[in-house]
Order: structure tokens, then C-alpha cells, then sequence
């Protein structure tokens, strides 16, 4: 999968970003990739959810999705 396809999942399992705080564990941040990604997808899911399929099936990477948002 590549980070674009990644971000994507993470953002569809955690649709809110996570409150950073004492005890708290960012799942985000255990990821391996800039959470400026999942932001992004994030961004696509609550705009344009029709592009969705799109970049998780990797016709389409993320940024040129979030592009077009």
C-alpha cells in the first residue's frame, strides 16, 4: 500500500483526529507517515466521499484527490 492508500484507512478507522494530552496515545503518529496525510483524507471522506474508493484502490494517489477537493 502506499502512504496516500495508508492515510486513507487510518482516517476511515479514525474519523476525528485524537485529542493529544496526558496518557493519550495519537494512533496517527504510530503510522509512519505525516498526519498532514490523514488530514487530507480526512478532508476527501467529508467532502468528496465519491473519491474515496478511488485512492484506496489506488487508481488515484492522495494528493491529486485532495486536489480536487
Amino acid at each position: 500500500m502506499t502512504k496516500g492508500q495508508r492515510a486513507m484507512a487510518v482516517a476511515m478507522m479514525f474519523p476525528e483526529a485524537e485529542k493529544r494530552g496526558r496518557g493519550k496515545t495519537n494512533a496517527v503518529l504510530n503510522t509512519g507517515f505525516s498526519s498532514s496525510y490523514v488530514a487530507h483524507a480526512r478532508t476527501i471522506i467529508s467532502s468528496a466521499p465519491e473519491l474515496v474508493e478511488s485512492v484506496l484502490n489506488g487508481a488515484r494517489p492522495l494528493n491529486d484527490a485532495y486536489d480536487d477537493v
